[in-house]
């Protein structure tokens, strides 16, 4: 059974839930069309299950980012991972073209596997599929005969080479998947730790300039960002509050948009997306209290939505 199908009907029995609305999509795969629906019939057939019209799709109004960084540094770890598996297939047919030429061919297949899986650990998924073609290759030119070339004389030896390609290909990515998901689960308990730290620094605060010195300190270090928190003055005037660090770089017009309308602005956003920060009022229904600038030092930070509630909470 489709895993968002259990994953549906757990939250619903979660909630005490009694009604699931679809959405009824206009283009569907063949094999996967009302799948969703048949499974949550018959599954959960105490719940009512209700299938309503698509609306309209409204135009992208946020421009997309782009990366402007240098190519090294976009890719400086997956070009170091490559390089690491270069070095690590070199290593392994020289092992096995010297020392270990006893050893049958099929034990020196998991020496190379090895060396994907070390790959993939350290540095993700494409430095892994690099590792693993690189190694397919060196294994037929210098460990199977005739040695020097891609050609082979014993045919059985394509189906190894696909068996090796295939598991190492498989290897790489369930390895860098375990990987990112370590990484998330790491960056999630960062993101709690400091709410949890947050929270108690809050719960002995009591002046605004103490509430603003904890909020900007805590954006600070968990978005790795700077910030600034401007509260309104007798006159009405946005002055920075709690230890912000005032910067006259920034546009004095958007800040008191965002403040007067309640509405966030810059980057991320739908308004003025093009300046490289984002301006959150801090607002409740009735009230706007004042404006957080946020800057953080890479910009995508804001662009993962795990962040963005975290800065919204």
């Amino acid at each position: 059974e489709p895993e968002e199908g259990r994953a549906v009907i757990r939250y619903a029995r979660e909630n005490n839930l009694g009604k699931i609305m679809i959405v009824r999509h206009e283009r569907t795969s063949w094999w996967r069309r009302d799948k969703l629906q048949e499974q949550l019939s018959r599954s959960a057939a105490d719940l009512d299950v209700v299938m309503i019209a698509p609306q309209d799709r409204q135009p992208e109004n946020r421009e997309k980012f782009s990366d402007n960084r240098p190519f090294l540094d976009k890719h400086k770890t997956d070009l170091q991972g490559c390089v690491v598996a270069a070095l690590i297939c070199a290593v392994t047919t020289l092992m096995a073209h010297h020392w270990l030429m006893a050893f049958d061919n099929a034990n020196l297949v998991m020496l190379y596997i090895l060396g994907v899986v070390v790959v993939a650990r350290f540095y993700g998924r494409w430095p892994s599929v690099f590792a693993t073609i690189i190694n397919v290759i060196s294994f037929d030119i210098f460990l199977i005969n005739p040695k020097g070339t891609l050609a082979v004389s014993d045919m059985q030896y394509l189906l190894t080479f696909a068996v090796m390609m295939t598991v190492g290909l498989v290897i790489g990515s369930l390895t860098a998947g375990v990987r990112y998901q370590a990484r998330v689960a790491r960056y999630r308990e960062q993101r709690t730790w400091h709410l949890y730290e947050m929270s108690k620094a809050l719960a002995v605060a009591r002046e605004s300039d103490d509430i603003a010195s904890v909020s900007c300190h805590f954006i600070s270090h968990s978005l790795h960002a700077r910030c600034e928190m401007l509260l309104p003055d007798e006159q009405g005037n946005l002055i920075p509050a709690g230890g912000g660090v005032a910067d006259n770089g920034r546009d004095d017009a958007i800040i008191r948009w965002s403040y007067d309308k309640g509405q966030p602005a810059g980057f991320g956003t739908g308004t003025l997306p093009g300046v490289p920060y984002q301006i959150l009022p801090v607002c409740t229904t009735e009230k706007v209290y004042g404006v957080v600038i946020v800057e953080p030092y890479n910009r995508r930070q804001l662009l993962i939505p795990e962040q963005q509630r975290l800065l919204e909470t």
